[in-house]
């Protein structure tokens, strides 16, 4: 701030000798059509009196012209801290491209209208065709924002190649857009502390009017977890402000009345680098069928359990009954279900049980394991 302070002091010196010095030559252009025109004789002290107050005007112009100069500078520097570094990276690509095509399309315009012998006609038209050309270029370089990124990565020597594909031609996802299951369960707040997600978080608009409906809702369970939802992205955009982005204009057309999985596929769609990070079972399978990336939280959670082997003993607590007779319930740490054959008698108790087998489901992970294990169930597991 130092810094831009010192280049406001120096820019409103400068203007305002420059003012000066112009106002001073109109001193003596004043003076002189004086004395000829009107032929008034000026003496050489009202002569330097004028020249003192014509350059006192042009500094006095010249600091108000620097005030409002300075003030407009100052909210465009706060409106480019604003634009994303991609934006602005897009937009200097498009100007130091499009100054050749604008060039050359400027160049055309002043030659077929130089028949017309009218020069500021030529200049004006020429001037005109090279500000069109030049805003369709960078407008175009704005639009392909997210390819210009990588290619730049790409030329960095980057293991991350323009277009987003890597060199094997497997798609690389870097923004996560997310719905508002994710939000609500919590664990995409943990995840983004770990640091292994990459890119940005992106919440479109809708989501977070999905999220405040929620949120009003005259249920209390579903006001609750509106609530927790919104509280969700506030620790999110307040500790990871560079990780998250509200997604509000979206360069896609929508039905009317169109459902959230579908907008939520469309704008995946849409964006070269981006994938669909939930926990939606349904939305899971729409997403892969209209040929988007997913990522969902339950698979990586599942991946991320312990692998436990038929035949290990581990410690549960049985906490209910199960559905066949002498079967106890409970629950290891990470939430996975464990059904205990001849335990009805130990339920409400931390007892050592032994695994019989595991069964995968699309929901989870179950295990099955036995309080007293047979000889025979015993010799079965050990052959395996």
């Amino acid at each position: 701030m130092k810094l831009f302070q010192f280049w406001g002091i120096f820019f409103s010196s400068l203007l305002s000798i420059v003012t000066g010095s112009i106002c001073y030559i109109w001193a003596g252009q004043f003076i002189k059509l004086t004395n000829e025109r009107f032929e008034i004789a000026v003496s050489p002290s009202e002569a330097m009196l004028t020249t003192i107050a014509f350059v006192v005007i042009g500094i006095l112009l010249g600091f108000l012209a620097t005030s409002f100069i300075y003030n407009q500078m100052i909210k465009f520097r706060y409106k480019l801290q604003k634009i994303s570094p991609a934006d602005k990276v897009a937009w200097i690509v498009g100007f130091v491209i499009g100054i050749f095509p604008a060039s050359f399309v400027a160049y055309l315009a002043y030659t077929v209208t130089k028949t017309l012998q009218q020069p500021i006609l030529q200049y004006s038209l020429s001037l005109l065709a090279f500000a069109i050309v030049m805003w369709l270029v960078v407008f175009i370089a704005s639009s392909m924002k997210e390819e210009i990124k990588y290619m730049f990565s790409a030329g960095r020597g980057s293991d991350i190649p323009a277009g987003g594909a890597s060199s094997g031609g497997v798609k690389v996802n870097y923004h996560k857009i997310i719905d508002t299951n994710v939000i609500i369960d919590g664990r995409i707040y943990d995840i983004l502390a770990t640091g292994f997600i990459e890119g940005k978080i992106l919440v479109p608009n809708f989501i977070l009017e999905e999220l405040q409906y929620i949120a009003d809702s005259a249920d209390p369970l579903k006001r609750s977890r509106g609530r927790r939802g919104l509280d969700i992205l506030y620790k999110i955009q307040k500790e990871y402000d560079d990780k998250i982005e509200i997604l509000d204009k979206v360069k896609v057309v929508f039905a009317h009345n169109e459902a959230v999985d579908m907008k939520l596929v469309k704008i995946a769609n849409s964006l070269p680098s981006a994938c669909l990070l939930t926990n939606d079972f349904n939305l899971n399978k729409i997403a892969k069928l209209n040929g988007v990336d997913v990522l969902n939280i339950n698979e990586l959670a599942n991946a991320l359990k312990p692998v436990i082997l038929p035949g290990e003993e581990i410690e549960v607590l049985l906490i209910k009954e199960g559905k066949e007779a002498d079967q106890g319930l409970g629950y290891l740490d990470d939430g996975t279900m464990v059904v205990v054959d001849h335990a009805y008698a130990d339920i409400g108790k931390k007892v050592s049980v032994t695994v019989s087998s595991v069964l995968q489901t699309v929901a989870g992970k179950m295990i099955f394991a036995d309080r007293h294990p047979s000889e025979e169930l015993l010799q079965r597991l050990q052959q395996q």
